[in-house]
């Protein structure tokens, strides 16, 4: 077979090049537009990050010999999605899944949504719903990262990464209107009143309905962020406070089992007057960045996070006698408070060939957690549900 494709294609080469001797002929190829677009474009669907900060080495993606991987959050926010578990849901090694009392996150086989996930650094624990309307970036660090993060499941890491104060100006004003009475309103505006100082101010809210009857939702966020560096810029300190609330009446009617026996309408609901899930998210960060000497770089994060989920409502359901629907009830009133502190030092040199990024880092977080849980079948309910 050799000898017959060598040959064929010393026949095209000869043809092809006879053809260009005798005959002569110049094509004028169509031309080509390049576009660039702002990172700020609400069009934009993907940006390529060359390094992450929950590695905290200072290394670069491809320097880093893990699986890091980071979404751009605007990609989602132009379809609508707000929680985390929707952005993650659908990428390579992760299954998520929404509940009503915040997220349900497996990286790997492993839980990461107890311990795992942080905001700007800081660990970000305890079971909230977790809101990405102040997010820019979501960073995943795949695999085991207890030599950087201490307590850890195993599975990954993921850090969410905030809209802060920078010296880009951004000024963006946004609205958005969608299907069951859904609308919303966001500002972004980032303003930098000289090359020493920044401030920015990012806020959304937003309201709507569902499909199903009797349940809404409101949310509301505010974070106000400012940067301040010296003169020769070897020194910053940021900080940013975060303010986060979500209502809702949830979802959480009887399988589709006890719909299709009694025959109802999908799209009834079996909420009750005063029935509610409210999560509320204060969070204080501040960052202190100074380079020591040559290559030698100190980081300091100071965080206080206090978040709170309440509820109070009936859920699901089962049949009883007289095609009576019997609904459970359940109560809850919990509180977070986190205090921590982060310093990484860093340090930059060359050992013969090669170049070398040592980090040596020290980390302290004080949690209390005070949980309140209240389920009682004597508060069972029968209804009528027709």
């Amino acid at each position: 077979m050799r000898p017959s494709i060598f040959a064929s294609v010393a026949i095209l080469a000869t043809f092809a090049a006879a053809e260009t001797k005798t005959e002569g002929y110049s094509v004028m190829l169509p031309s080509v537009e390049v576009e660039g677009i702002s990172e700020q474009d609400n069009l934009k669907g993907y940006v390529a990050y060359d390094s992450a900060e929950v590695n905290r080495n200072g290394l670069s993606n491809k320097q880093t010999p893990q699986t890091i991987e980071t979404i751009d959050i605007q990609k989602n926010r132009n379809y609508g999605t707000n929680d985390l578990s929707s952005i993650l849901e659908g990428n390579a090694g992760i299954d998520a899944g929404y509940d009503m009392r915040g997220e349900s996150i497996k990286i790997r086989g492993f839980s990461v949504d107890g311990g795992d996930i942080y905001r700007d650094g800081v660990r970000d624990s305890g079971q909230i719903r977790r809101s990405t309307a102040n997010v820019e970036r979501v960073e995943i660090l795949k695999g085991p990262a207890s030599i950087l993060y201490g307590r850890s499941d195993g599975g990954a890491v993921v850090n969410l990464v905030s809209k802060k104060a920078n010296f880009t100006p951004v000024y963006k004003v946004s609205g958005r209107y969608g299907s069951w009475s859904r609308w919303g309103l966001g500002a972004d505006v980032n303003h930098a009143v000289n090359n020493q100082l920044a401030v920015r101010l990012t806020t959304d809210g937003e309201r709507g309905k569902s499909w199903r009857e009797g349940i809404k939702y409101k949310n509301f966020m505010i974070s106000p962020s400012v940067i301040v560096t010296n003169q020769g810029g070897d020194v910053s300190f940021e900080a940013q406070y975060t303010y986060d609330n979500a209502w809702r009446v949830p979802d959480r009617t009887p399988t589709k089992a006890v719909y299709d026996k009694l025959g109802i309408d999908y799209k009834k609901g079996f909420s009750h007057e005063g029935d509610f899930v409210e999560d509320r998210l204060h969070f204080l960060r501040t960052e202190l960045n100074a380079e020591l000497a040559k290559d030698l770089n100190l980081k300091w994060v100071f965080g206080y996070r206090k978040a709170s989920q309440n509820f109070d409502h009936f859920f699901a359901g089962s049949i009883v006698s007289g095609n009576r629907l019997r609904q459970n009830y359940a109560k809850q009133e919990t509180d977070n408070e986190t205090i921590s502190n982060a310093f990484t030092l860093t340090k930059e040199l060359n050992f013969e060939r090669f170049k070398h990024n040592i980090a040596v880092g020290y980390d302290n977080s004080v949690e209390t957690r005070h949980p309140r849980l209240w389920y009682s079948r004597t508060h069972m309910q029968d209804i009528d549900p027709y």
